[in-house]
């Protein structure tokens, strides 16, 4: 029984050392895994999403906003904005519809400083890059986002209970059935 076990030990053991030596060109690998893995880290989080590519916005000055936009969320203004949401967003865990409908202005403006100060902190580390392309590329991860939120919300709506929802049992809602006589 000890041999049995110490064979299949080694054999595992083995299998282990030798798929390690392979090199990684060799490991079949998922493009869109490796590239999560190679993914830029900011402050503790994923890097910013830069759309592959953007209508009106060369590929240099795509690339140049890629490299710079990080670097852009680490700027004292930009941190400043993320603080002034990160507030917003906790004012409205416990608001009421109304209340949250009446800080949707208040979002837009703290949203509006915050693309500001990234890209005055892009333009100012990288004078070549462009004001207009940085808001294309703006626009459009706003496009993107905003579609992703539209069908996160429709697939939620799927999984919804269609019509009313049924009445809760006796002790917490329902009235006490009567007994029959």
């Amino acid at each position: 029984m000890k041999s049995l076990l110490l064979a299949a030990i080694t054999l595992c053991v083995a299998a282990l050392v030798t798929a390690e030596d392979k090199p990684a060109e060799s490991r079949k690998e998922n493009p869109a895994a490796a590239k999560k893995k190679a993914g830029k880290k900011v402050a503790g989080k994923a890097a910013p999403f830069v759309p592959e590519k953007v209508e009106g916005v060369s590929e240099e000055q795509l690339a140049k906003i890629r490299e710079q936009l990080p670097k852009a969320y680490m700027s004292a203004g930009a941190a400043e904005a993320r603080k002034r949401l990160a507030e917003l967003k906790e004012q409205t865990e416990f608001a009421s519809a109304l209340e949250k409908k009446d800080m949707k202005t208040d979002f837009e403006n703290a949203t509006y400083d915050m693309r500001k100060a990234l890209k005055e902190a892009m333009i100012a580390a990288d004078p070549a890059i462009e004001k207009g392309a940085v808001d294309r590329v703006f626009a459009e991860i706003e496009n993107i986002n905003r579609e992703r939120a539209e069908a996160a919300k429709a697939a939620k709506g799927k999984d919804a209970p269609k019509g009313k929802t049924p009445p809760k049992p006796f002790p917490f809602g329902e009235k006490k059935p009567e007994e029959k006589k």
